[in-house]
């Protein structure tokens, strides 16, 4: 018949229980993290709701920062690049 729930939620319990104390040790570490304002993001799929919701909206979001854009089309892909470059310094450049 294989296992029983009740062997299972035991054997689970006791695996729980067992990595307790390594839990423990993890959590009095106290780690730094140092953060970023800005949120490197790539589009995939530059079609029309692509470039005319996803893009539009992110670029109205302080930190956003597009690192890549692909599509399958290059037209797509290029009005989407030229589209981020009008509102960046630092442009795009398709492949």
């Amino acid at each position: 018949m294989g296992i029983s729930r009740h062997t299972f939620l035991q054997s689970a319990v006791a695996a729980g229980t067992a990595l307790l104390p390594v839990r423990e040790s993890f959590a009095q570490k106290k780690r730094t993290i140092k953060g970023s304002d800005d949120l490197n993001i790539a589009l995939i799929g530059a079609g029309e709701q692509g470039r005319k919701a996803l893009i539009v909206s992110c670029l109205k979001i302080p930190g956003i920062r597009f690192k890549a854009i692909c599509d399958i089309w290059s037209y797509n892909r290029d009005y989407a690049v030229n589209t981020v470059n009008k509102s960046l310094v630092s442009g795009l450049k398709p492949l």
